[in-house]
């Protein structure tokens, strides 16, 4: 008897530390729908978003050309029964030299998380309005979206 509950108690403790251990996170492929530092865009303000619906994807793609010679491009399409688009935009700077990345992609089943890199410049650079975007598409689950920005400086000179 003695022999059968150690035994027990074994079973349960190497449970209980396998279920502790289960943190691990699964990086997702993202594919690029557009980045760079086009100089116009109605996009002025800093953000970041998660768009799962079509009608929310052409309303942030009109607002994304707007003021651009190619404004009435439309979006492109993107099945939303199997991807999300995340899109991360730093808004109207004043320098060229502002750069914005999604790195990486992860998730550990309950959220995903987004990792993504800002470059701001220093020194003397070249005066011009841009407006630094980056737009992914990657699978879609109905899971929360937390965005973990970096930010690092270069030289312009």
């Amino acid at each position: 008897m003695k022999k059968f509950f150690f035994i027990l108690i074994f079973i349960v403790f190497t449970f209980i530390l396998s279920c502790m251990s289960k943190n691990t996170t699964e990086s997702i492929n993202f594919i690029n729908i557009y980045q760079g530092f086009p100089f116009a865009s109605g996009l002025t303000q800093a953000g970041e978003e998660i768009i799962k619906y079509d009608t929310s994807w052409t309303g942030f793609w009109k607002k994304f050309k707007q003021n651009t010679s190619d404004s009435t491009d439309i979006a492109p399409w993107i099945d939303f029964d199997k991807y999300m688009i995340a899109a991360i935009y730093l808004g109207e700077k004043d320098t060229v030299g502002y750069k914005i990345e999604i790195q990486k992609i992860e998730t550990d089943g309950k959220r995903f998380k987004v990792q993504y890199q800002t470059t701001k410049p220093k020194g003397n650079c070249f005066k011009k309005n841009i407006y630094p975007v980056h737009i992914v598409k990657f699978i879609k689950k109905e899971i929360p979206v937390n965005f973990y920005p970096t930010i690092i400086t270069t030289t312009c000179d």
